[in-house]
């Protein structure tokens, strides 16, 4: 039941920009989404850009984009149920449920989780559902509707410093998404989309210092997006329009707000990119991005990248990019008076967090079944936000902040055989402070290296192996750089064995080693935890 954030290149959770099928998921209050709220079920395949990219995404993309992309109706009917239950007394139960009927295509979802937890009123208990449509009016065009329901439960037991044995949160999000496609003449294309989604987040500690406590967030999330691409010559310009508004309300257990009165936030936004071929072996890309925001100054974020074919089987990438993160509703108004001037209180003259990055990086494709990549990528980033203590007790967001991120990023694909596949990723970064009290530390919470090495096996009978290794080095946990936490490494796998060609079992096992790590400090995260289960199709 905790939260699932993202991180990319050691940047802060907020800012990843993560979207689902193209449409932004980051709250408006907080500005990070809990991809815990995500039903796994209904996702195809998860799509990452690293460095800044506002010229296409927009807000957010400070430090990379995660677009998920949802499965789509399958050509023919399939229901598939599975069952599982495992460590911490948790269990899951999924069903799918999918086909088309003539023009007309669905994929229907469902889920329901339960757990105990690894440590005191750390249980939880979650609900998922969602329903895809799509009609193809003829070979060029098409609708397609997809609506969602989630909603879970949990404990949260605070820190083993300040632990919070009563606390709970209930989280709650329902969206609808409408889009159309339409291909038109001279290879030209149309896409638009309009959506609305509800987040509620509702927290309370009866046990509370200074009493109990009940605080709910609502966001309210609807706009519009259209976009339109047609080929010319050497040219593929791509041009867009997105309007949004996002309602933030907090309220307290007396019914008082935290912000003020609710907030409306709107959103203007204009982009246009161009893939232009100016040899066969050579691709540029520029691509400008115009958001005008009401809450904040609005922004201008360009961006260019350059593709180069070495030869037939390599390719030499560079990019430049600027990005930024708006203040969140939270920075810019929250209001939480202790008494004799002490609280938290938000910053109605918050700037955006901006960055800018450059990355250049190598790709080339072995006789062997060898997929190499490097990238060496480097990003500044000012104005970072921050809740300073601007007097005794008394904390406020402000713009104060600088940090600089370059480092060196690698992977290895191998088909060793038709059966048997082994993947490598390596991750080395210098992240430091570049602000003026602690200029030269390393950020918190980001680890110097990364690596991680995959193993998949299938054999002729049905069974299948898949082992994932990860080791993280030692990070500092404050600015101080005088906390440190341990470094890590975990072992998980997957088995699974096909009884008949409809029915399956299958075995995962987490931190099998049974690591004693953290990943913040003062939350420890679980022990070896192993779960079993039955796939059935139908």
């Amino acid at each position: 039941g905790s939260l699932t954030t993202a991180h990319i290149r050691g940047s802060a959770a907020d800012q990843v920009l993560v979207l689902m099928d193209g449409r932004e998921l980051n709250p408006a209050a907080s500005g990070t989404v809990d991809l815990g709220l995500l039903p796994v079920q209904n996702i195809e395949r998860i799509e990452v850009v690293r460095g800044p990219f506002s010229s296409l995404y927009g807000a957010n993309a400070l430090s990379g984009v995660i677009n998920i992309i949802t499965k789509p109706a399958p050509e023919k009917r399939q229901t598939e149920i599975r069952a599982s239950y495992g460590t911490y007394e948790t269990s899951e139960y999924t069903l799918t449920h999918g086909g088309k009927l003539d023009k007309t295509g669905y994929f229907l979802t469902a889920k329901l989780g339960d757990s105990a937890g690894d440590r005191e009123n750390s249980g939880c208990n979650e609900t998922h559902a969602t329903a895809k449509l799509t009609y193809e009016v003829n070979d060029s065009s098409g609708f397609s509707l997809l609506a969602g329901y989630s909603h879970r439960d949990s404990g949260v037991p605070g820190s083993t410093t300040y632990p919070t044995p009563s606390a709970r949160e209930e989280d709650k999000r329902n969206f609808l998404d409408f889009s159309y496609h339409k291909d038109l003449k001279r290879g030209a294309r149309l896409l638009a989309k309009t959506f609305i989604e509800q987040y509620e987040i509702c927290y309370q500690d009866p046990e509370a210092w200074g009493g109990p406590m009940k605080d709910t967030t609502e966001n309210l999330a609807s706009g519009v997006q259209m976009q339109y691409s047609l080929p010319w010559g050497r040219h593929f310009p791509t041009i867009g329009l997105e309007l949004r508004q996002d309602r933030v309300k907090v309220t307290t257990i007396d019914g008082a707000s935290r912000i003020g009165d609710p907030r409306k936030l709107n959103t203007v936004s204009l982009y246009l990119q161009d893939e232009i071929n100016l040899s066969p072996r050579l691709v540029l890309v520029p691509g400008l991005r115009y958001d005008n925001p009401s809450a904040y100054a609005s922004q201008c974020s360009p961006r260019v990248s350059l593709l180069y074919l070495l030869g037939h089987n390599t390719r030499l990438r560079a990019s430049y990019g600027q990005a930024f993160r708006p203040p969140t509703v939270n920075e810019l108004y929250w209001y939480e008076d202790w008494g004799w001037g002490m609280g938290l209180f938000g910053n109605e003259d918050l700037k955006p967090e901006k960055s800018r990055g450059y990355e250049l990086g190598l790709e080339h494709q072995f006789s062997l079944p060898l997929l190499a990549r490097i990238s060496w990528f480097d990003r500044k980033t000012e104005q970072l936000i921050s809740w300073v203590e601007i007097s005794p007790w008394h904390w406020q967001a402000t713009n104060v902040d600088k940090a600089h991120n370059q480092g060196i990023e690698s992977e290895l694909r191998l088909q060793l055989t038709s059966r048997l596949s082994l993947g490598l990723n390596y991750l080395y970064q210098q992240a430091k402070d570049e602000g003026e009290e602690y200029k030269g530390n390393y950020l918190a919470y980001t680890p110097e290296y990364k690596m991680g090495l995959s193993l998949e096996y299938e054999t002729d009978f049905g069974l299948g192996i898949r082992i994932e290794t990860e080791k993280v080095s030692e990070q500092y946990t404050n600015r101080e750089n005088t906390q440190k936490l341990k470094g890590y490494n975990l072992l998980n796998a997957r088995l699974s064995q096909r009884l008949t060609k409809k029915v399956a079992v299958f075995a995962t096992g987490e931190n099998l080693l049974d690591e004693s790590y953290q990943v913040f400090r003062d939350y420890p995260m679980p022990g070896r935890r192993i779960n079993l289960g039955m796939k059935i199709g139908l």
